[in-house]
């Protein structure tokens, strides 16, 4: 999709055996962007899934007694 070759190497995180990770040099655009775009997205998915259990929290903390709140 980007046959595009740079200049410097761009670092990418690869597989390595059993349960490994390992960073490798990479020269192809479409290599790299290939093997960033799940990585952003598990920060996303991270970030949205502490934003949720926290704005849970707080709300639920708004609306019970105060004998009855959590964290």
């Amino acid at each position: 999709m980007l046959p595009f070759n740079l200049r410097m190497r761009l670092p990418t995180i690869t597989k390595a055996g059993v349960g490994g990770l390992r960073i490798a040099m990479t020269r192809s655009l479409g290599a790299f962007v290939g093997r960033a775009i799940p990585v952003v997205g598990v920060v996303l998915l991270s970030k949205d899934a502490i934003l949720i259990m926290r704005n849970t929290v707080v709300s639920y903390n708004r609306i019970v007694k105060p004998e009855d709140r959590v964290l």
